[in-house]
């Protein structure tokens, strides 16, 4: 009986040995199978991401969130725009300009926050007014279409006083008029954020690890993009966009979403201006949906001419000088499809300071 209990005792001992070495060692030293990335990639990229959950527009930028990617690199501010610092009221003589859009307006592409095209404008407006305070707030954020983007503005910006609106949108767009079952709402591409609750077994790494090799947890929870695309996990797979058989609700939609924010803006004293969006069409080759991609994305692009000389404001061709930059400079402006280089963002930046300034926009 001394024998089996103390053999039983050894077992326990080794057991819990090995148990404190396994929740203790993997929390200093790297080991393969063993990293908070491995035991479960998805919570650990949910908490590396730039975006957060947000009640009314899916998901917004991580206030006070800093990253650094390969060559890039980049901060939100404590309101959760990318960029320095501001106040939530706008300080006293101040003309503020706030940039709707998806991520060529947020800046996936540029190497910095000063390279992206909001914080470029700043620069040619400042060189160009050196006498006149003017901010730039660089209001986009990956994924966004029209539909986020007038939430957005009335949730985010007009709090800021902006007094000009620029708005840059078109491909997120095309994407869900193109994407199956279009409905007016954009439910049919736009999923609910899904919260898990963390436990307090789960920052066990015993636990971690046994949910990771001994269950299906990683693939029933899915890619983190499958947090904000319905349907996600298919779409990696096969292209889904096709060109709408029954009515095109994705067109009317862009069409009634330019409305709203051309219309909440000018009842809060903004002015707008509406800005084609720039599209290395090269970049869809390839693709067995390319040319519905391309007929959408035209459409849209008529449907922004529309909306201006519907609503009286300002367009600005930014489309085709991109295109011709992109085929003038030596590896171009784009680094895929809308997404821009620090000299594209600069382009564009210029293009859009020259107009302001033309248009009597900017004192």
């Amino acid at each position: 009986m001394g024998s089996l209990l103390k053999a039983t005792l050894t077992v326990a001992g080794t057991l819990v040995a090995a148990l404190v070495v396994l929740e203790t060692l993997p929390r200093w030293v790297d080991l393969p199978g063993l990293s908070a990335g491995e035991l479960d990639p998805y919570a650990e990229g949910e908490r590396n991401a730039r975006v957060q959950p947000h009640p009314y527009l899916a998901y917004a930028p991580k206030p006070n969130h800093s990253f650094e990617q390969s060559r890039h690199r980049g901060s939100h501010n404590s309101l959760g725009f990318r960029g320095p610092q501001i106040s939530l009221k706008k300080p006293a003589g101040t003309l503020r300009i706030a940039c709707l859009g998806g991520s060529s307006t947020y800046g996936h592409g540029p190497s910095s926050n000063e390279t992206t095209w909001p914080a470029r404008l700043e620069a040619h407006l400042a060189s160009a007014r050196p006498e006149g305070a003017i901010e730039v707030i660089n209001g986009g954020c990956q994924g966004y279409s029209t539909f986020e983007s007038l939430a957005n503005l009335a949730f985010r910006v007009l709090p800021l006083e902006p007094d000009i609106v620029i708005v840059y949108h078109t491909i997120n767009d095309m994407r869900c008029a193109l994407y199956p079952g279009a409905k007016p709402d954009n439910t049919h591409w736009r999923a609910v954020w899904r919260r898990y609750e963390r436990t307090w077994i789960e920052d066990s790494i015993t636990f971690q690890a046994w949910r990771r090799y001994c269950t299906d947890y990683i693939r029933s929870r899915g890619d983190i993009g499958a947090f904000a695309i319905v349907n996600f996990d298919e779409l990696k797979e096969r292209d889904l966009y096709a060109w709408p058989s029954e009515r095109p609700v994705g067109f009317t939609s862009f069409h009634r979403n330019l409305n709203g924010i051309v219309s909440l803006a000018e009842q809060q004293g903004a002015r707008v201006v509406l800005v084609t969006q720039g599209l290395r069409r090269s970049s869809l080759d390839g693709a067995p949906s390319r040319e519905d991609q391309l007929r959408a994305f035209d459409y849209l692009t008529e449907i922004l001419a529309l909306v201006a000389r519907e609503r009286e404001v300002p367009l600005v061709d930014a489309q085709s000088v991109l295109a011709d930059a992109d085929a003038a400079s030596e590896g171009g402006v784009f680094t895929s499809d809308v997404h821009m280089t620090d000299l594209g963002a600069d382009r564009l930046a210029s293009t859009l300071a020259r107009e302001l300034l033309a248009s009597g926009l900017i004192p």
